[in-house]
């Protein structure tokens, strides 16, 4: 299954101001990634993780055979 990243407003504003979409976009999670996940870039600065705060899964639109989509999407700041 395919997995893609969506970035929220503010996540997408702050990975841009850090340089980080194209990490972002790089990023090799797999469909083990749960709700309430952290991932950080830097791990040494948990105030810089995102969070993990939706799955979907897209199906074809048209009903096809083509793989769903597992998309994540990351929110920044993470909350506790």
């Amino acid at each position: 299954m395919r997995i893609d990243i969506v970035l929220t407003a503010s996540a997408r504003r702050f990975a841009e101001a850090r340089g980080w979409r194209g990490r972002l976009d790089a990023l090799a999670l797999g469909a083990w990634i749960q709700l309430g996940d952290r991932v950080a870039l830097e791990p040494a600065a948990p105030a810089l993780d995102f969070v993990v705060i939706r799955r979907r899964i897209a199906m074809a639109p048209d009903g096809g055979t083509d793989e769903p989509v597992l998309e994540v999407t990351l929110d920044y700041p993470a909350r506790e």
